[in-house]
């Protein structure tokens, strides 16, 4: 039987045209204080050059915001422009625009290359990411049996221009980047795999949002407080 998740894939397949009038994007929305992002789920363009997406980068995120019900934005089509990267791209206006009318929490989604060891590496943009929020990745991680790296500093730790960074810096909300190992994220090699990866960031997100009131604020005195 075919998987929500391979359906999806499939679909996205479909969309190969690299666009550079308009950025096609999938969005969730909800009113979970959790928003999930993969803005590298198809190949696009950084300072000219094309890169390559990170494959299933965006069935992992939808997915997971379907199983938490968080919201998501994630490309569906090429894009002309890095929206991780680009802070004129249109795929960061609508992240930050939708953070600014419902503020919460970013849990960016990446994909990496397995010769960087771990299943999974949570940037935190030189230790930006909040404590508590660092705390909820690894606790879900050790529930699911994820091998988890934690990275302040370097490659793959959201610095610099980032999506993650930014949103810390001039929003002021919580985020973290989660690099995912090419191992763990075809539903298609090994749907096993990455269904525990879907439950591990839908676990993220309910632990990101709290035990929250019926209207929609956080009751946590160690975690954010949404509106």
């Amino acid at each position: 039987m075919t998987t929500p998740g391979e359906h999806l894939q499939a679909y996205l397949a479909s969309r190969q045209r690299v666009l550079t009038t308009h950025t096609e994007v999938l969005v969730a929305l909800s009113d979970h204080p959790v928003l999930f992002t993969a803005p590298h789920g198809k190949l696009h363009v950084r300072d000219g050059a094309r890169k390559r997406g990170d494959d299933n980068t965006t069935v992992l995120a939808l997915e997971a915001a379907r199983a938490s019900g968080a919201r998501s934005v994630v490309l569906a089509a090429p894009a002309g422009e890095d929206g991780n990267w680009d802070p004129d791209s249109r795929f960061r206006g609508m992240v930050l625009g939708l953070l600014r009318m419902q503020p919460g929490v970013l849990i960016d989604v990446h994909g990496m290359r397995d010769v960087h060891g771990p299943d999974v590496i949570a940037g935190t943009a030189g230790g930006a990411t909040p404590a508590w929020l660092v705390e909820v990745v690894e606790a879900a991680a050790e529930r699911h049996g994820i091998a988890l790296e934690v990275r302040h500093e370097g490659p793959l730790s959201a610095g610099g221009r980032t999506l993650t960074a930014h949103v810390m810096r001039e929003l002021g909300q919580p985020a973290v980047q989660l690099e995912f190992a090419t191992r763990v994220r075809s539903p298609r090699t090994n749907p096993g795999r990455f269904s525990e990866m879907v439950e591990f960031l839908a676990a993220v997100a309910t632990g990101a949002a709290g035990p929250r009131s019926a209207a929609g604020a956080a009751t946590t005195a160690d975690g954010p407080t949404f509106p």
